[in-house]
């Protein structure tokens, strides 16, 4: 319905699905996201992405790693091992570009 309501208004792309996870409640892009679950928001993201592909409209991932506060986004600084960022902030992203076929 997305891909087929943007079709209607003349949009060509959409952006989102927003593939962050919601692991802080301070973030006022939650909203946006699919969870706290790497696997379960990689595999909502892929079925969206194609979705709304399907109807001739791009869907652009955003938001993929630890965007997780808007207060001064433009200065903050997120420190993230990589452990971390491979387990739990890079799995939805990558599903979504690898499985969804993201168009880039």
């Amino acid at each position: 319905m997305l891909g087929q309501d943007a079709r209607a208004r003349g949009v060509n792309f959409l952006l989102g699905p927003g593939v962050n996870m919601y692991r802080s409640p301070l973030n006022g892009r939650n909203f946006e996201y699919f969870g706290e679950d790497p696997y379960l928001a990689g595999q909502i993201a892929v079925g969206y992405i194609q979705g709304v592909q399907s109807q001739g409209v791009v869907a652009t991932v955003k938001h993929y790693a630890a965007n997780n506060s808007e207060y001064d986004r433009h200065r903050i600084n997120t420190v993230i091992d990589e452990r971390t960022l491979r387990e739990i902030y890079l799995p939805a992203f990558e599903a979504a570009v690898k499985q969804g076929k993201w168009a880039l």
